[in-house]
């Protein structure tokens, strides 16, 4: 399974406090949203994953000050929240490039593919 995605918000962005109570801020559930409806826009009928998987994310031009490994937290628990995997716990293999010039500025190409099928 192949798509692209807006640039998630930072592991460091995803939740926010407010007295005692932490809640999903609102850029990271804007970026659900929209993360979403382009999923599904770009991968109808596929069979949600239910095996170990690998991921190969490649991430278009960031900002500088941005770290690569916070992409893997939110991407991570956006495919168990849309159904492409039944537990993010599945994926047992990252591959992550940042400032991909082959994508577009703050934009993410996601591939994932079921351990010992395709995955190396």
């Amino acid at each position: 399974m192949i798509f692209s995605l807006p640039l998630p918000p930072s592991a460091n962005r995803m939740y926010r406090r407010a007295g005692n109570i932490i809640h999903k801020s609102a850029e990271y559930r804007d970026w659900l949203v929209t993360a979403g409806w382009q999923l599904a826009a770009q991968c109808k009928g596929f069979n949600r994953i239910n095996a170990p998987c690998a991921v190969e994310l490649f991430a278009g031009k960031m900002h500088a000050s941005r770290d690569v490994d916070s992409i893997i937290k939110p991407l991570g628990d956006f495919l168990q929240h849309a159904q492409v995997v039944t537990n993010d716990k599945l994926i047992r293999q990252w591959h992550v490039a940042a400032d991909c010039d082959s994508v577009p500025r703050n934009t993410v190409m996601v591939t994932i593919r079921e351990m010992g099928r395709d995955a190396a």
